[in-house]
């Protein structure tokens, strides 16, 4: 009969799966862990290479860089300390030794510190060399105290005391400056307030004029003019200082 050679028909996902069940489940299992375990190894090999990795000449200067701009950082702020440390002694005032000079060691603190100016001549001599003056400065709203002396020599050992230098009293004479820091008085008194005090009347010396230097004239007999020039004196100087930074 036809029917017994008839066969039955199947569409093409069956053909495709065929009629036999198949188990995936174990494959699935085994695959994933040979995944799992390819993957831990690819990392082991990256992490070690990361850490045999060696440093390239960019960083290697990027480090020096770095090094030598933190040196370079601490130079400066010892530096700045050094300078900050010198600002806060008390300023130097330097008088001329010269015998000639109008302002001494025995007359520069009535003058400076109380206004009233002595003729040195009529004061017994003093060996002082160094002495100390206090200035009420209404500038800079505080005491202010400032040493005085006539010998460098003596007192400056150390490069910063010229730190601490505001003015420099002089008679003209260059020998004066002979051992100083600056030797050339037109230098000298860029760097530092010059002074030239002297009689009223009296000839000034031809240098006096042509350094930059104030000129500071004393009435021989009027006594009460001594205050008024004295703090003509204080004004100069302080607003001298405060152009330096001084506080």
């Amino acid at each position: 009969m036809v029917l017994d050679h008839e066969r039955d028909l199947i569409d093409h996902n069956k053909a495709l799966r065929g009629i036999k069940i198949v188990e995936f489940a174990s494959v699935a299992k085994e695959a994933e862990y040979k995944i799992i375990k390819s993957s831990r190894r690819s990392g082991n090999g990256v992490s070690g290479s990361s850490k045999s990795k060696p440093i390239s000449s960019s960083s290697s200067s990027r480090t020096g860089r770095s090094s030598t701009g933190s040196s370079s950082s601490n130079s400066k702020s010892l530096s700045n300390g050094s300078s900050s440390k010198s600002k806060h002694k008390d300023p130097i005032i330097i008088l001329s030794p010269s015998a000639s000079s109008a302002l001494t060691m025995a007359n520069v603190k009535s003058f400076l510190q109380d206004g009233k100016f002595q003729d040195s001549t009529t004061l017994p001599t003093t060996n002082t060399n160094m002495l100390q003056v206090t200035r009420q400065s209404k500038k800079f709203n505080r005491p202010v105290k400032f040493l005085v002396v006539n010998n460098v020599d003596k007192f400056f050992t150390k490069p910063e005391h010229w730190d601490r230098v505001v003015a420099i009293f002089t008679t003209g004479q260059e020998w004066q400056f002979k051992n100083y820091k600056f030797t050339q008085p037109n230098v000298l008194f860029q760097k530092y307030k010059g002074f030239y005090v002297g009689y009223h009347g009296d000839i000034v010396p031809p240098t006096v004029n042509s350094w930059n230097v104030q000129i500071i004239d004393i009435n021989r007999n009027q006594r009460f003019r001594d205050r008024q020039i004295s703090e003509f004196f204080w004004e100069s100087l302080e607003k001298f200082m405060a152009s330096k930074g001084f506080k």
